[in-house]
């Protein structure tokens, strides 16, 4: 007699950067979620790539979009061990 031990692996929890509105209108309010449970470190990068924010949020943050000039921005976010970016426009 012997005896097999089966299991899966635990799901884990979705760490994906995820923003919108998106397009978002200028006065706006993004949201941003990291699915992660640890205090993440967000970057939100202009078209030139200068960095014009930076935030930190444990699971979700909002980011008023009032004194962000109409245009293409990204936010990005190491969530993981991984960097992950996404593209922003503001109208």
């Amino acid at each position: 007699n012997f005896t097999v031990n089966v299991s899966a692996p635990k799901p884990e929890a979705r760490e994906t950067l995820t923003v919108y509105p998106v397009p978002a209108e200028r006065g706006s309010q993004l949201k941003i979620e990291t699915g992660s449970a640890f205090m993440t470190g967000i970057s939100v990068i202009d078209e030139k790539g200068l960095v014009v924010k930076q935030i930190t949020a444990t699971g979700s943050a909002y980011l008023n979009t009032t004194d962000m000039p109409a245009g293409i921005y990204f936010i990005q976010a190491v969530i993981g061990g991984k960097m992950q970016t996404k593209k922003v426009i503001i109208k």
